[in-house]
């Protein structure tokens, strides 16, 4: 998926921090959007159970 596409279902507001924390490297934000997305559902998952 190209960036401006991703930005379009996301946000750029969102996108932003992802893209600060990457140096501006579009590929790497959108992979790290979706690592945090990850690690969210797994500990969402976990903290339910609690």
């Amino acid at each position: 998926m190209k960036y401006i596409d991703f930005v379009k279902i996301m946000s750029a507001k969102r996108m932003e921090r992802y893209l600060t924390a990457c140096g501006g490297d579009t590929r790497k934000a959108m992979t790290l959007y979706r690592y945090n997305l990850q690690i969210s559902q797994e500990m969402f998952t976990i903290v339910s159970r609690l």
